[in-house]
């Protein structure tokens, strides 16, 4: 089944051209006037659906191009993706498959969402007062879909697992003091931390490893220069 939607104004010259900015616009348009997602639904990747090989070998300048793409949505917390292909073109919805048990990749936005939550968390706070750290603003949190271990926490959640690093200054190298023994569970469909292991205190390494001359001292002089 398809559903119909106003054609774009957006053209090509090339069956493999990147789809322009006024495509994907269209084509975010097409999927969410179908009806059949959530507001929350995020769009994981929205590329040029590629024609097969054939159309693209008899295709000569001038001639008609219809475009498509395809799009990977989150459309809630759940495990579940949709892989969707519209036709620009036409206006309509191709393809719609709802993949079970997908989990996609980690979202730039859903990690900024894992860091603030848990900077804030107590229980991550205790951690770090553990160690004498108590300015929360100079550790680094990384977040990272490490994927599954079979852990019952992680039964039907996107989890990320949250590594933390003490950077004194934001000249210093993110991940030269790494604190051991701290390891954040997070859910990212539903933005929550779910829970604040704590596997006893290490020490931390000792340098900042800055990359400053006045913090590595005197530059060597004996290097040949980049000819490029």
């Amino acid at each position: 089944m398809t559903e119909t939607m106003t054609p774009p104004t957006a053209t090509a010259d090339h069956p493999l051209a990147m789809l322009s900015a006024a495509e994907m616009q269209r084509a975010g348009e097409i999927i969410l006037g179908s009806g059949r997602l959530p507001e929350s639904a995020h769009f994981i990747h929205l590329v040029l659906h590629e024609p097969a090989k054939d159309l693209v070998l008899a295709w000569q300048p001038g001639d008609p191009i219809e475009r498509q793409a395809r799009a990977l949505v989150v459309p809630g917390p759940d495990l579940d993706v949709v892989e969707v292909v519209v036709s620009i073109t036409a206006g309509t919805i191709v393809e719609w498959q709802v993949v079970e048990g997908m989990r996609p990749g980690l979202m730039f936005g859903e990690t900024m969402v894992a860091i603030g939550a848990v900077r804030e968390h107590p229980d991550w706070q205790a951690a770090m007062r553990r160690r004498g750290i108590t300015d929360f603003a100079s550790v680094q949190l990384d977040p990272w879909p490490a994927g599954n271990f079979g852990l019952p926490l992680e039964a039907g959640r996107r989890i990320s697992r949250v590594l933390s690093y003490l950077r004194e200054s934001q000249t210093d190298n993110g991940y030269a003091r790494p604190i051991e023994g701290v390891l954040v569970f997070f859910d990212m469909g539903a933005g929550k931390v779910i829970e604040v292991a704590d596997y006893g205190l290490t020490p931390l390494p000792p340098e900042r490893s800055s990359y400053l001359p006045e913090d590595v001292g005197e530059m060597r002089s004996d290097l040949r220069p980049i000819e490029i």
